[in-house]
């Protein structure tokens, strides 16, 4: 939460000999409205199974557009990163996600109301580490249900919004050919209106 509500901020000076490495950096430019660059950072890597979080570390920064000098790790929660990141127009490169629990958490809400990327996404979102079996499919199955709820998942009940009310019609994902069936438009954009190609992790 370092410069979280810091309204006026409109950028951060790192040098080039300094290497700025942050840990767990939860929320910590939310807010910040006149920010236009991120600086140059590396979120650090986790350490264990457990994934590090970078969730809302961008978000409500309307001004913001490019953050492509963040360098992301694996295996990282980036749930509401740039969400109402109305200006973005560069992404940083993003994480492979790799916990079962990963997509339903870490993709919800990411670019929520991004008006300016492309309509066709920039990147692959890489799924290919997320297990074929175990908790995976459960949580998948649930997302959406009508018992999400009372599964403790009310939070994700009605999707994982990563790109409602965004200007991306058009995405890309790699993810294991067993679970694509579970990723749907309406999962990802409230109403619909996304094309997704998915490409077969081996």
């Amino acid at each position: 939460w370092m410069f979280n509500g810091c309204l006026s901020l409109r950028e951060v000076h790192v040098s080039e000999e300094t290497a700025w490495t942050v840990a767990e950096p939860i929320g910590m430019f939310q807010d910040c409205k006149s920010l236009r660059k991120a600086p140059p950072c590396t979120v650090k890597a986790p350490e264990g199974d457990w994934p590090e979080n970078a969730q809302d570390m961008f978000r409500n920064c309307t001004s913001l557009e490019d953050a492509s000098a963040v360098t992301l790790p694996d295996n990282l929660c980036i749930a509401g990163m740039f969400c109402n990141c109305k200006s973005l127009a560069h992404l940083p490169v993003l994480p492979k996600l790799n916990h079962d629990l990963m997509i339903l958490y870490a993709l919800q809400e990411t670019f929520r109301g991004c008006q300016s990327l492309p309509s066709v996404f920039p990147q692959i979102i890489d799924l290919s580490l997320l297990p074929a079996d175990g908790t995976a499919y459960e949580e998948l199955l649930y997302a959406l249900g009508p018992d999400a709820a009372e599964l403790g998942y009310s939070d994700v009940a009605d999707g994982l919004n990563t790109f409602t009310d965004s200007s991306v019609t058009d995405v890309t994902i790699k993810i294991r050919h067993e679970l694509q069936s579970y990723i749907t438009p309406t999962m990802l954009k409230k109403d619909g209106s996304l094309t997704i190609h998915f490409i077969d992790a081996d």
